[in-house]
């Protein structure tokens, strides 16, 4: 990646990702401002409140240095060091000796998952390189030792800063772990308080060290949840290839799942030795912990399952990324092994001496294939030339998602979106204006552009009567004008200016982000003001925890207040609208739709259905509607199979969560219709086949089964699918 340093992926994932980096850059080098709000992307997002930026993380200095590319290798580079020295400290602090903890400390730190996430562009998935830090300072704050504290919280806000939705919620379940660990003792219950109270405070100040970017992103996910449904499964061969396979990219630069997670069967000697000791057993049973969540919905008994049903756990959907845990359990029994064998060779230096070596020797050769899977992975990422700098007026522009990383560099927006999260946009965005700062047609005011930066635009505005000025980008609450008032029109940001000459000035500073920045901040000082005061003990004293616990009141409290004095404006739900822009819930079925009464027992019925057109270019698309009726009882978390079955080979299958994908079956209005519109694109594979379309229900969100037809009425039916009609390619 060094090698190749400045040079950009044009894989899908990588175009946004690295767009967020080189925006949040551009901001900060050629406007001088924090980058907090992101105008080159979707027409203008909360660049805090995106959960993928990477930001706010000490790293980004090297991306202010030498740019995103190279920065972004550099990060890699960095990152791979930082969690390397972080297993060592987190293997020693398990009881492993110092060479045991060197040679075992790779096979998390630079195991498949370090080797995969950067060649698709998942920089931020280095996150996860910071957990074995996170739990350093948990087990130290676990042994009454307050320093533990700040560790735990400095390293946690870096996770969360570092952006992604992953690494912060799993390191929670590897720290639950480490609670249980405590509480299994088996020792009085007195003796057990104090520790559990400094890992509370722990993880209390992680979250108010992070607090500056979990504000701003629990906003967004509020204002627009990212609902993941499916039943996913991963089967025992697909466990042990990632584990133990060789990573091998295909010409579209992703992944099959050999040697994503790679960490190699070296590790298996030491694991082995390391079963008959007593202080291997809890990252033993952690270890299966793991390897029960990686498998989904493949267990019998689906702890996935039940995981998800947790509201911070409810959108995770790849259940393999639990074997990133799973390596660091796998380390911590590889180094207990191999220091159980040491000491075994000073009772019995022949045969301990001998195991010793050969499982050393072992540990020490299967770092090879871990640094060759990151050479392969990185050798197989599709590269392009960075991009030339044309400097230029800010306009918003029809946009490519799958080039987007391309536009900031044109001083264009992109309105072309896609992100894990879906992104409310307003429908009077525009890429064929003049001016992206325009009088409404019925105001008499002129308007003129004076200067322009991302969180900042200054405008010149002469108006006769009290006028309204568009802005082409998204609302937001947090923008705020100095004359006059913010309003949101239908999603686009604009501002109602009175008669007269004016200077209008609009600034984005949401309360989010102030407020957020005051807990984090005041969070910060505080406790470390608190731990300077500290004598030297080796245990805190009763007076220090109240100090601490002072300080933890004390920055939630201000932050709480500072974000109450704080007036902004809530978002409107967001829109229920068909991708053309029409309503989704209407009174009577659209023209052209063929009536069906198809009833479901989940109190919700299929009674229309339309496909246009019959016959469909292989470079064209082909538009479903399907149209439902629920009832006030309707069962919720249900979603949407679509089969598209040909007269010949595989079937395709484009099932969904939510009516349009923008409304939940359980949030819609009952006794609606309710118009479910998709688009389906046509591939060259495609061609000359005739498509029978079936739609039917599923407890997606559940247990993955059908749900059952109660009455057809003459529909065609098959195994609780309803056939709604066909389409042929040519």
């Amino acid at each position: 990646m060094l090698a190749r340093a400045n040079s950009m992926s044009t894989y899908r994932d990588a175009q946004f990702l690295f767009e967020y980096e080189e925006v949040a850059r551009k901001t900060v080098r050629e406007f001088g401002q924090f980058p907090i709000w992101n105008p080159y992307y979707c027409g203008g997002i909360d660049g805090l409140g995106t959960p993928q930026s990477r930001f706010v993380s000490p790293t980004f200095f090297l991306t202010l240095l030498f740019g995103t590319a190279r920065g972004e290798a550099l990060t890699v580079f960095v990152m791979l060091g930082v969690g390397l020295e972080g297993m060592f400290r987190y293997l020693r602090s398990r009881g492993a000796a110092s060479l045991p903890s060197f040679a075992a400390a790779p096979f998390f730190a630079m195991s498949g998952t370090f080797a995969m996430a950067p060649a698709l562009g998942w920089t931020n998935f280095m996150g996860f390189e910071l957990i074995p830090w996170v739990l350093l300072g948990l087990r130290r704050a676990l042994r009454n030792d307050a320093g533990g504290i700040l560790v735990t919280a400095l390293f946690f806000s870096w996770m969360v800063g570092f952006g992604g939705t992953y690494a912060a919620p799993l390191t929670l379940i590897y720290a639950a772990l480490e609670f249980l660990e405590i509480v299994l003792r088996r020792e009085p219950l007195a003796k057990k308080v104090s520790p559990l109270t400094f890992g509370v405070l722990a993880l209390a100040f992680a979250a108010v060290f992070a607090m500056v970017r979990l504000l701003p992103i629990a906003e967004t996910i509020a204002n627009a949840p990212r609902i993941i449904g499916g039943t996913p499964a991963t089967g025992p061969r697909s466990i042990l290839r990632a584990l133990v396979g060789r990573i091998k990219p295909d010409a579209g630069g992703d992944f099959p799942i050999a040697g994503t997670f790679l960490v190699g069967w070296a590790v298996l000697p030491a694991v082995v030795a390391s079963l008959v000791a007593r202080r291997s057993r809890a990252p033993f049973i952690s270890s299966l912990v793991f390897l029960w969540l990686a498998a989904g919905y493949n267990a019998k008994i689906q702890l996935f399952r039940f995981l998800r049903e947790l509201p911070l756990y409810s959108s995770l959907r790849f259940p393999e990324r639990f074997l990133t845990l799973f390596a660091i359990a796998v380390s911590v029994l590889a180094a207990l092994g191999l220091t159980r064998l040491f000491a075994l060779s000073r009772k019995k230096p022949q045969l301990g001496g001998a195991l010793a070596i050969g499982t050393l020797f072992a540990l020490l050769a299967g770092t090879v294939p871990l640094v060759r899977n990151h050479w392969i992975a990185a050798d197989g990422r599709p590269l392009t030339e960075m991009p030339a700098h044309t400097p230029q007026e800010f306009k918003q522009a029809r946009g490519n998602r799958w080039l987007a990383s391309e536009y900031p560099f044109i001083d264009r927006g992109s309105l072309s979106c896609f992100d894990a999260y879906p992104v409310p946009m307003s429908t009077l965005l525009r890429s064929d204006l003049a001016k992206e700062e325009y009088p409404a047609p019925d105001a008499r005011a002129q308007v003129q552009r004076l200067s322009w930066s991302p969180n900042r635009i200054e405008l010149k505005v002469i108006a006769e009567t009290e006028s309204r000025i568009f802005v082409n980008q998204n609302w937001h609450g947090g923008w705020h004008t100095n004359v006059g008032r913010i309003e949101n029109q239908e999603g686009l940001l604009s501002v109602i200016v009175p008669p007269g000459e004016h200077t209008v000035t609009l600034r984005f500073l949401p309360r989010a982000f102030v407020a957020g920045a005051v807990t984090s901040l005041v969070g910060l000082v505080a406790l470390v003001l608190v731990l300077r005061r500290r004598k030297g003990e080796a245990r805190t004293t009763k007076e220090e925890l109240v100090r601490i616990g002072g300080a933890l009141v004390a920055s939630l409290a201000l932050g709480g207040v500072t974000y109450l004095l704080i007036s902004e404006e809530k978002p409107p739900p967001m829109a229920a609208l068909t991708p053309e822009g029409e309503p989704i819930a209407v009174d009577a079925l659209p023209n052209g739709v063929t009536p069906l009464d198809v009833q479901f027992e989940a109190h919700l019925s299929l009674v229309g259905a339309r496909l246009s057109p019959p016959v469909v270019a292989s470079t064209g698309k082909v538009r479903i509607e399907f149209d439902w009726k629920t009832e006030r009882n309707v069962e919720g978390r249900l979603g949407f199979f679509v089969h598209l079955v040909p007269d010949e080979g595989e079937r395709i299958q484009p099932d969904h969560v939510m009516i349009s994908n923008v409304l939940e079956i359980e949030r819609a209005p009952a006794g609606k219709i309710l118009r479910d519109v998709m688009e389906v694109d046509m591939a060259d594979e495609m061609k000359g086949k005739t498509w029978q379309v079936f739609v039917g229900l599923w407890r997606v969100r559940r247990d993955g089964s059908r749900v059952k037809l109660t009455e057809a009425h003459g529909a065609k039916v098959e195994n609780d699918a309803v056939h709604v009609g066909e389409y042929r390619v040519e």
